[in-house]
């Protein structure tokens, strides 16, 4: 089924550029306002899709999503909607475009660049979710499961420990007492008149 949507990708890629690639160069040339602003937004499109393609390479889906958090999928997945669309009005919104670049050259580049993205986006999803969705490590059956091991796990170290734990209170009170004990002495000493004084002396080891 993988196979089959990855192959029917390929025509339909090719008659959405074909079509957009038409419409960009009948409506959206002539406005100069509107083309500059298309050009600039699909140039860091462009970039936001390079710095993605270097983060898979470099760490892979699972440690880049571990990393970034949900918004790397997010954002995989605009880029994945968007990348094809940004490529062709960088080719054809240009100030100057080059005459070996018109609208029917820039069809098949973004035909094949939108199959690239295809692959990515299958390659990237099933890294994250599995295969079926539901067996990646960041599929949703996985994320609530982990709350459940967690809570036994500490169930199972709570049951194994041994039941004759001192209370805490207990233990400090302990040794606050022996603490204040240890510290003086009261030693009592005459005063020349007569009058007993008491005079706290350090204990000495």
């Amino acid at each position: 089924m993988e196979v089959f949507g990855i192959i029917l990708s390929v025509p339909v890629a090719f008659v959405a550029s074909l079509v957009y690639c038409f419409l960009l160069t009948r409506v959206v040339v002539g406005a100069e306002t509107l083309r500059r602003v298309m050009w600039l937004v699909s140039v860091g499109v462009l970039i936001a899709f390079g710095v993605e393609v270097i983060l898979l390479l470099g760490l892979g889906a699972v440690r880049a999503r571990g990393l970034l958090g949900p918004g790397f999928y997010v954002g995989h997945v605009i880029l994945f909607f968007l990348g094809t669309p940004a490529l062709a009005n960088v080719l054809i919104l240009r100030k100057r475009p080059k005459r070996l670049v018109r609208w029917y050259f820039a069809v098949p580049l973004c035909t094949v660049f939108a199959f690239i993205l295809v692959l990515l986006q299958y390659g990237v999803s099933e890294a994250l979710y599995g295969v079926d969705g539901d067996n990646g490590p960041f599929s949703t059956g996985q994320l609530l499961d982990e709350p459940f091991h967690l809570v036994a796990e500490n169930n199972c170290r709570v049951r194994n420990a041994p039941e004759s734990l001192p209370d805490f209170t207990d233990r400090v009170s302990r040794i606050s007492t022996i603490s204040c004990v240890g510290l003086v002495s009261r030693n009592p000493l005459k005063h020349e008149n007569g009058v007993d004084l008491e005079k706290t002396v350090p204990l000495t080891s």
